[in-house]
């Protein structure tokens, strides 16, 4: 069965219907004489792909592959630094060093070595420079001795590429590694759309998209976006619309080293926090912007922060800035999970106490190093209609409604006290740094009873007990403020 170069399989026949002989074949037909039928027959492009290339090449089965894998090694053993190896690389063993450089294996190539391979290349493979193009595009990095080396190395054959791919090497610098970068990504966060641009010029824009280049731009274009006065769109937006999609889903499936993809999460961490920051702290923007970050640096509300919280560029203003997001986020979910539990239905007199009870603790937020909500099954679906995590009360007498909120406390120089205020009791428990048994922020479970039957009550010039209650009687506020300063400092 034959295929015709518009991509047509032809069953009985070599040519499709409406060839040089149409004329004449639909004059016979038209007088009843019988003819072999013509049918064509559309095929996937990938299948005429793989057609092409196994009436070329042959299939590749297990002896192929193995074939494949043995001219890799090849070349792998000839290319050792400093470039001797080259000149006793076979033909296929030199067509296949794109593949040690750019595959799933990465091998580094020093400057001798590359130059000593191109020069290879130069006599016995004409098509290099195009082919070569490609698949540099997709790897650009200012710091890798390959980028460098092939982009000089284009840079004086732009006359092989085609008319487009010239044309878009000249308008982002592609072929200067050093500028191709910044150029590119100060195209991006002016709303232009070099991923269309380069498409032109025979890279898929879904590839590109996916690529080492286009990750490294998102880094550098974070970077720009941080130290601009921040504006609309969002970094978030001007992110999303380079890559056509989030980007903690592309840094799940992109050609880069995992320092590369944190690089890149970290750098539009940054970017979008400072940009939330300069724009107003609305609760939109701040519950978008926590959305993004969490998204891509994992939740910091854990025992211990995910490791793409430990990159270097994310500032420590950055985590103090989002745990204190956080901290305002949970602190105003647990007032109306108690509203939504306790208060429902509930008396003016006692709506009224904890109206109190918030204006009180909300003085403490500028304070507040971690906060974190705990709640029982029925408070717990509350939360979560608020997209807010929690912890679980558990232990004897625990009911379905009961909440909790638990607050660190401290100063510049670090935590100093624990707080847990609690709905359906009429005192809140305290505990300092390093008491026994006592939980902190970011558990799973807490002992509710437990935590309750620990705290003593104070007298008057007791300053050392560990574990405390305070009740929420006469002027409770005044009293609890006093006590607090005697353990922090905060006033």
């Amino acid at each position: 069965m034959a295929s015709s170069a518009d991509g047509h399989r032809m069953i009985g026949g070599t040519e499709p219907l409406g060839g040089a002989s149409g004329p004449a074949l639909a004059g016979e037909l038209q007088v009843g004489i019988p003819r072999p039928k013509r049918i064509p027959v559309r095929m996937p492009q990938l299948s005429l792909a793989v057609e092409r290339i196994e009436r070329r090449f042959g299939a590749v089965d297990g002896a192929g592959q193995a074939a494949q894998r043995d001219v890799l090694e090849e070349a792998r053993r000839a290319l050792q630094p400093g470039g001797g190896g080259v000149a006793a690389l076979g033909r296929r063993a030199l067509k296949a060093v794109p593949h040690l450089l750019w595959g799933p294996a990465r091998v580094p190539l020093d400057a001798p070595t590359l130059r000593a391979w191109l020069g290879r290349i130069d006599k016995g493979w004409g098509q290099a420079p195009p082919r070569l193009w490609y698949h540099y595009i997709l790897h650009i990095d200012p710091t890798d001795a390959a980028s460098l080396e092939l982009g000089a190395w284009l840079a004086t054959r732009q006359e092989k590429l085609s008319e487009s791919a010239q044309a878009v090497s000249r308008c982002y610098a592609l072929l200067e590694p050093g500028q191709a970068l910044s150029t590119l990504a100060a195209a991006v966060c002016d709303g232009q759309d070099p991923v269309a641009d380069i498409a032109t010029a025979g890279v898929a824009a879904d590839a590109l998209r996916r690529s080492r280049l286009a990750v490294a731009v998102v880094t550098a274009a974070a970077d720009t976006l941080r130290r601009r006065k921040p504006r609309d769109p969002s970094p978030m937006q001007v992110i999303g619309t380079f890559l056509g999609a989030q980007l903690g889903e592309v840094l799940k499936q992109a050609d880069c080293s995992a320092q590369e993809g944190d690089a890149a999460a970290a750098a539009a961490a940054e970017a979008a926090v400072a940009w939330c920051i300069g724009m107003g702290e609305s609760d939109e923007r701040v519950q978008g912007v926590l959305d993004f970050v969490l998204g891509l640096l994992g939740d910091p509300r854990t025992r211990t922060r995910p490791p793409r919280w430990s990159h270097p560029t994310i500032s420590e203003a950055t985590r103090q800035q989002v745990d204190s997001w956080l901290s305002r986020q949970t602190f105003e979910a647990f007032f109306r999970v108690v509203d939504a539990t306790l208060l429902r239905g509930g008396d003016v007199e006692t709506r009224q106490k904890w109206a109190a009870r918030k204006a009180f603790w909300r003085t403490y937020l500028p304070q507040v190093r971690k906060a974190w909500l705990i709640c029982a099954p029925n408070a717990a679906l509350e939360a979560r209609k608020l997209r807010v995590r929690c912890g679980q009360f558990v232990g004897q007498n625990v009911l379905t409604d009961h909440s909790g909120l638990l607050l660190e406390i401290g100063t510049s120089a670090g935590y100093a006290i624990t707080a847990l205020e609690m709905s359906h009791v009429g005192r809140a428990v305290f505990w300092a740094p390093g008491a026994p048994g006592l939980p902190g922020a970011f558990e799973r479970q807490y002992d509710r009873g437990d935590i309750l039957s620990r705290a003593k009550t104070l007298s008057r010039d007791d300053r050392t007990t560990k574990v405390f209650a305070l009740t929420h009687q006469g002027n409770w506020p005044e009293h609890f403020r006093r006590r607090i300063a005697e353990r922090t400092g905060i006033q």
